[in-house]
């Protein structure tokens, strides 16, 4: 598995090796659920700001408001080897504003926009491997989850230095 994350903003200083590292520690250590035997090739991981999520969420779901993330994972071209890819389009741009909202709100640990950024990325996550937010317990099912695997990344130093804070 092969991840690649892409900065298409210019609100917050991201540091894509670090946002890369998070990722695959959130893919590598969460059980796949609904996705059988997928074998992963390329991921991507861009970073947005609300202008282009509101056009990816339109081309996606034909919807015309701006959202946190939007996950696509795509079945393997044939002859590729079985190798599906995605994409997860996080909204850096929302993850600032959020973020700023609520510095110190998760379980009491320091959360601010690198723990939001954090969350879209584990939502991210989630989602190609097969997590559902369809109803209220599946959104907590989710959400307790996510907040854990941020939690361990956390521990590891994951989220050190993912973003550069002014």
């Amino acid at each position: 598995m092969k991840i690649t994350a892409i900065s298409r903003q210019r609100r917050l200083q991201v540091n894509l090796q670090a946002a890369e590292v998070l990722a695959r520690f959130f893919l590598d250590h969460s059980p796949v659920r609904g996705t059988g035997s997928t074998i992963w090739g390329d991921i991507f991981l861009t970073l947005v700001d609300h202008d282009a999520m509101r056009d990816a969420n339109t081309s996606f779901f034909e919807k015309t408001e701006t959202t946190d993330v939007i996950s696509a994972a795509y079945s393997p071209i044939p002859g590729a080897e079985c190798l599906h890819t995605a994409d997860i389009i996080v909204n850096a741009e929302l993850a600032i504003s959020e973020g700023s909202k609520r510095p110190h709100t998760r379980k009491g640990s320091h959360w601010g926009i690198t723990g939001e950024l954090a969350l879209y990325i584990a939502h991210g996550c989630d989602h190609i491997l097969g997590g559902e937010d369809n109803t209220a317990q599946e959104r907590q099912a989710m959400r307790r989850r996510e907040l854990r695997w941020i939690q361990q990344a956390r521990e590891k130093g994951l989220l050190d230095k993912l973003v550069a804070i002014p």
